[in-house]
């Protein structure tokens, strides 16, 4: 039997927002109808999302064509552990594995 394997792109989604606080930002937002949001770019990408985006731009939601966005962990790190013996560090294993296979092909 074949196990579940999860396409990271269309499976892991980041928690953006709730219903709840979407849907009365969504009524003083000014979205676009249901119906218009089912084509273009709010076909693709969540409106709260685009308005995100477009404040961050200084544009309006419609004039984003498409986006292709990186998210990660901002915390810094920290000393976790009972005993405070272990380093928690976000980003560390994408860096440390990088840099790891750098090397690995300077020496090679």
């Amino acid at each position: 039997r074949k196990g579940f394997s999860p396409n990271t792109e269309s499976h892991l989604q980041p928690v953006l927002c709730s219903k709840q606080f979407d849907e009365a930002a969504s009524s003083s937002a000014g979205r676009p109808s249901e119906e218009a949001m089912k084509e273009g770019v709010y076909a693709r990408h969540h409106a709260a999302l685009l308005e995100r985006v477009a404040k961050d731009l200084s544009c309006k939601p419609e004039d984003i064509v498409d986006a292709d966005l990186c998210l990660m962990d901002s915390n810094p790190a920290c000393l976790a552990g009972l005993y405070q013996e272990f380093v928690s560090a976000p980003r560390i294993d994408n860096l440390l594995s990088t840099w790891a296979a750098i090397q690995g092909l300077c020496d090679f």
